[in-house]
């Protein structure tokens, strides 16, 4: 009886400590970094330090546990609990401690053959090479004690007409840009590369995208199912209308518009409108006063498809909600963001594209602190502010990406269309191995992985959960050069059904390799 006694000891014991073992950075951390801090901590990227690999990492530990347990970092100011949106990126509670033990626990790598990929960028971009890039001449800041407003004209050069599916904007000068809408315009009434000061945009020109503090590219839903995207025509000329904030005089910017056209034998694209539906330029604030205002819109007189919105305020800015509302009371969801952080807004895309059915109204509601608490503040000790465009001015502006309804838009899972490649190739590797393409994204069975070897070797090809854990191996072994189809039948390396959620296919090959990211319901 004792030896068992003290073998049921021993295996609490046992138990108990393997429960408590220390985190490693291979198999627990590195998947957590890589896909949530390392697009923007990356050579290129907008963040303050590299977060790239194990040394550089455990370099900042301290720093990055300070930040991710304060939620200040990544930085993602939505609240999921009201709306789910495409893209999402924050930590849970428990990845949260998972990195705050791994640091207190003297932050061990693990093994190191277990670490997951890393994704891979070309140069500063998310989207890789682009089908037309256009960049604007160095133009030098005007903005000595008041902020500089311009637009300026530039000329795709385009012969006929094209079909954008996604928009990167490429920041010249991430210092001094405080934001720039992109416009297009038929009017003729701007001269290419001539800056027009003064100017926040053309007055009929049709508006395409933007960039602000944290904003990423755009991209339009695009399947063998469903193709969304915004015409530019050849006599349209692409117009920044740029803002530079008050002391940036003389500082230098160069930003950059990178075009990801459809192919022109694409067919049944169907064209999004953009434009700013909630607004209010009655904006009055009193010193030490925390004041609320509301916008709608409506009601509308058919069936549309809201596929983002974007809500817009300065440095006052306290929190944001945008919510719709059918004829019967029904409330549509949008958006909430509890505390608005001004250097990340930008375009939101919903998880599911939103029905507003005819007779529907949107509605928009900010809250602005112009007290000495607010430590975002533009004037100390706080003094009266009105609407207006500069930034110790108020805006509120809430745009929105939308088109006609068709039955079954709102079944259309955006998350998994506008997921940002895991892994674009270098242009130097390109000869090697192609980007793979996985179909139908969302799957509910079997996955048709498609990709193009130019040349053969040894490949593997795998599938990997959110946490880079591997879930099946689906080939491991030569292939000759060309076009492969490779189906994955949805089970797990234990023959179980893959549960619903986020994946990676990673195709590897030597020292490249190239991942997706596809959903599985």
């Amino acid at each position: 009886m004792r030896n068992r006694i003290y073998l049921f000891a021993s295996f609490l014991l046992f138990a108990a400590w393997g429960k408590a073992q220390t985190p490693n950075f291979s198999e627990d951390v590195a998947p957590l970094v890589y896909d949530h801090c390392y697009s923007c901590h990356r050579p290129g990227g907008p963040g303050p330090m590299p977060l790239t690999n194990y040394q550089e990492v455990y370099d900042f530990r301290t720093l990055v546990k300070a930040y991710v347990m304060s939620g200040a970092m990544p930085p993602w100011p939505p609240d999921p609990n009201y709306q789910h949106l495409a893209g999402e990126n924050y930590l849970t509670d428990a990845e949260k401690n998972i990195i705050g033990d791994w640091v207190d626990g003297g932050a061990p790598r693990g093994d190191s053959t277990l670490e997951p990929p890393r994704p891979y960028y070309s140069d500063a971009t998310f989207l890789g090479p682009p089908d037309l890039a256009i960049r604007m001449p160095v133009y030098a800041s005007q903005a000595g004690s008041s902020d500089d407003y311009l637009c300026i004209a530039l000329d795709p050069g385009l012969t006929t007409s094209k079909r954008i599916r996604a928009i990167e904007m490429i920041p010249g000068n991430k210092e001094i840009l405080h934001h720039v809408l992109v416009y297009a315009d038929s009017s003729g009434s701007y001269t290419v590369n001539q800056p027009v000061n003064g100017c926040t945009g053309p007055p009929n020109g049709r508006l395409l995208g933007g960039y602000v503090p944290g904003e990423r590219p755009i991209q339009f839903p695009n399947s063998p199912d469903v193709k969304m995207g915004i015409t530019l025509y050849p006599n349209e000329k692409i117009i920044f209308a740029m803002h530079y904030p008050a002391g940036s005089l003389g500082k230098l910017d160069s930003t950059q518009i990178n075009l990801h056209f459809y192919d022109d034998n694409v067919t049944g694209v169907r064209e999004i409108s953009a434009g700013s539906l909630l607004e209010d330029w009655g904006l009055f604030f009193l010193p030490n006063e925390v004041k609320t205002y509301d916008d709608s819109y409506g009601p509308i007189g058919s069936d549309y498809s809201v596929l983002s919105l974007f809500p817009h305020c300065h440095l006052l800015g306290k929190s944001w909600k945008v919510w719709g509302q059918t004829q019967s009371g029904d409330t549509i969801r949008m958006i909430n963001i509890p505390h608005w952080d001004f250097d990340w807004q930008g375009f939101h895309f919903f998880d599911y594209i939103k029905k507003m059915p005819a007779g529907s109204k949107l509605y928009g509601e900010c809250t602005y602190d112009n007290t000495a608490a607010n430590p975002h503040n533009p004037n100390n000790p706080p003094s009266i502010v009105t609407a207006g465009l500069n930034t110790s001015d108020e805006m509120f502006l809430v745009y929105f990406h939308y088109l006609p309804y068709e039955p079954g838009d709102e079944l259309i899972n955006m998350d998994s269309l506008l997921s940002f490649p895991v892994s674009i190739p270098h242009p130097v590797s390109q000869s090697k191995i192609a980007r793979i393409t996985p179909f139908p994204n969302p799957s509910q069975g079997d996955l048709t992985l498609d990709y193009y070897l130019p040349k053969g070797g040894e490949i593997a090809l795998e599938i990997r959960d959110m946490q880079g854990r591997l879930v099946r191996k689906i080939w491991n072994g030569k292939l000759a050069a060309g076009q492969y189809h490779t189906i994955w039948d949805g089970q797990t390396a234990n023959g179980v059904q893959a549960s619903r959620g986020l994946y990676f296919a990673t195709l590897v090959m030597g020292d490249e390799r190239v991942s997706t990211k596809f959903v599985m319901e």
